[in-house]
C-alpha cells in the first residue's frame, strides 16, 4: 500500500503537469514470491519462469487503477503477455484511457529461444513468453487493441550478453531498430488484415501523437521534419548478421525470412542510410519538446 501511494503521488504530479505516464509494468512483489520459492538454475531459461506474466498483468492492474482513481491517461511499454492484454481489456471496460505498446520480439519470438546454448542473447525484461502469448498480441495489433510497436532497442554486444549464464546478472534487452520495419510489413502482408497505411500509424504516426510529437512527426506534410523512409515493398531477404549494422554485432532474428527493405532513410531532409550504408553523423541531434496536440487522445480507445 506504501508503494501505491508513492506511486499515487508521482502520477498526480504528471497531471499537474499534463504528462503522460510511461510504466514498464511488473509488480514486484509477484516476483520475490516466485523467486523465494524456486530452487532451479538460474540460467537463461529460467528468467521466464522467474518474471511470470502475472507479475505484469498485476503491474497493469495497480498502475491502470491509480490511473482511473485520477482520471488521466496510461501509456503501458512493451506489453509481453496474453495475460497482460486481458487486463487492458478489464481496466478500458472501466473506462480506463490507455495506449499499449509492443514490441517485434513479443509478436514474433517465444520463449524457447532461452533454451538454446546462447539463450543469453534472447534475455530481456519482461521475458519472451509462450506462441499463444505472440499469437495473443498478433491479434490486438490486427484489431487494434494495439496501437503502438516499439522496439525497446538495447545494443548489447555478444560478449557482454555472453559474460554471464545467470539470468539475474546477464545484461538485459536485444537490439531491433534495423530490424523493425521489415518484420513489421511482413507480418501486415501476410495477415492480409491491415496494410502499410497501418503499418506507418503503428511505428510513426501514433507514437508521435502519444507523446506531443504530432505534426512535426509522424505525418508528411508541409512545416513537419522531412523524416523519411524510401521503403521497397516487394524486396524478399533474409535477416542475418552479416545484414546488421547494429554496434551489438548479431541479430535476435537470424535467418528470419522478410518482404520489404528500406532503401534510404532521410533526418530532416538529410541522406543518413543509402543502400545499406549509415551515413549519419554524430551530434546532430536536437530536442524536440512535446506540445499538447492530443497527448494520445486521438489514438486512445
Amino acid at each position: 500500500m506504501e508503494k501505491r501511494e508513492e506511486l499515487k503521488a508521482v502520477f498526480s504530479l504528471c497531471k499537474k503537469h499534463d504528462l503522460l505516464v510511461s510504466v514498464h509494468c511488473e509488480d514486484d512483489a509477484t516476483i520475490q514470491k516466485v523467486d523465494a520459492q524456486y530452487d532451479g538454475p538460474y540460467n537463461p531459461a529460467a528468467h521466464a519462469d522467474l518474471r511470470p506474466s502475472e507479475a505484469e498483468a498485476r503491474g497493469i492492474d495497480t498502475v491502470g487503477s491509480i490511473a482511473l482513481e485520477l482520471d488521466m491517461p496510461l501509456y503501458v511499454v512493451h506489453l509481453s503477455s496474453k495475460a497482460g492484454l486481458q487486463k487492458v481489456r478489464e481496466l478500458r471496460a472501466k473506462g480506463l484511457r490507455v495506449i499499449v505498446e509492443t514490441t517485434p520480439h513479443y509478436l514474433f519470438l517465444d520463449k524457447s529461444k532461452l533454451e538454446g546454448a546462447d539463450g543469453a542473447l534472447y534475455v530481456m525484461t519482461p521475458p519472451l513468453r509462450s506462441e499463444e502469448d505472440n499469437l495473443a498480441l498478433q491479434e490486438a495489433v490486427l484489431n487494434g487493441e494495439v496501437q503502438v510497436i516499439a522496439t525497446d532497442h538495447c545494443s548489447f554486444t555478444v560478449e557482454q550478453k555472453m559474460a554471464s549464464n545467470d539470468c539475474r546478472t546477464i545484461l538485459p534487452g536485444i537490439p531491433g531498430t534495423e530490424e523493425m520495419l521489415s518484420l513489421v510489413y511482413t507480418f501486415a502482408a501476410n495477415s492480409g488484415r491491415i496494410g502499410l497505411q497501418q503499418v506507418v500509424n503503428l511505428l510513426s504516426t501514433a507514437p508521435a501523437k502519444a507523446f506531443g510529437l504530432y505534426p512535426r512527426k509522424g505525418t508528411i506534410r508541409v512545416g513537419s521534419d522531412a523524416d523519411l523512409v524510401l521503403f521497397d515493398p516487394d524486396e524478399a531477404w533474409t535477416i542475418s548478421k552479416e545484414t546488421t549494422h547494429s554496434a551489438s554485432g548479431y541479430t535476435p532474428y537470424e535467418g528470419k525470412q522478410v518482404l520489404g527493405r528500406p532503401i534510404m532513410t532521410y533526418l530532416k531532409g538529410r541522406l543518413i542510410m543509402g543502400d545499406g550504408i549509415y551515413l549519419g553523423l554524430d551530434g546532430n541531434g536536437e530536442f524536440v519538446p512535446q506540445k499538447d496536440v492530443g497527448r494520445g487522445k486521438t489514438i486512445m480507445h
